[in-house]
């Protein structure tokens, strides 16, 4: 088993375990609708470790975004979470709740599964939000299979795609890409 040591972020989780711990009778009896819970628990998940703790990237870009990446001057790339948080929520009260109310097990859930994100296009990321919807969402796999993204395994360029600032720069994977306005949104 994973043991992580208090990081920085062990007061978010300590302080979202808590919140789930109280509200639990709420949501449970359905005392508070679960439509005004979740949206209050998105807000607070916000605070969480996002894009910029790259440790949480899969090291997956779809095709689209590896094509936009190498060959435009100006780009958006998301980082679209496998888990979207509507998802994440309603699991953090049921079949995980003894792992939410926990602290250091909420963060190795978080940073092994629930935090992890993948690099897609904005256009991409608005077809997975379809495909994401608690209705129709079974396994992060099957949302990208039905909105028709494709990923490629990236990892060996991490430091490319997060830490380089120079404008040209050329790697043996990627080549000619560009650097300029590189905006990592989060979604």
């Amino acid at each position: 088993m994973l043991v992580l040591s208090k990081t920085e972020y062990h007061k978010d989780f300590l302080r979202f375990g808590q919140i789930i711990k109280q509200l639990k009778p709420l949501y449970d009896n359905g005392t508070l609708e679960k439509i005004h819970l979740n949206s209050l628990l998105r807000q607070f998940m916000g605070t969480l470790p996002n894009a910029s703790n790259i440790n949480n990237w899969t090291g997956k870009i779809s095709k689209e975004a590896l094509n936009v990446y190498s060959t435009q001057d100006k780009f958006n790339i998301n980082c679209e979470h496998e888990y979207p948080k509507q998802i994440i929520i309603p699991l953090l009260f049921t079949d995980y709740y003894e792992q939410a109310i926990d602290p250091v097990e909420l963060e190795i859930l978080y940073f092994s599964t629930f935090g992890n994100f993948n690099l897609v296009t904005q256009q991409e990321n608005l077809r997975l939000i379809t495909h994401q919807h608690p209705d129709r969402f079974t396994t992060p796999e099957e949302s990208y299979k039905r909105a028709k993204i494709e990923l490629v395994d990236c990892s060996s360029c991490r430091d490319i795609l997060f830490t380089n600032t120079k404008p040209w720069f050329k790697h043996p994977l990627i080549e000619n890409i560009k650097l300029i306005n590189y905006d990592r949104t989060i979604s």
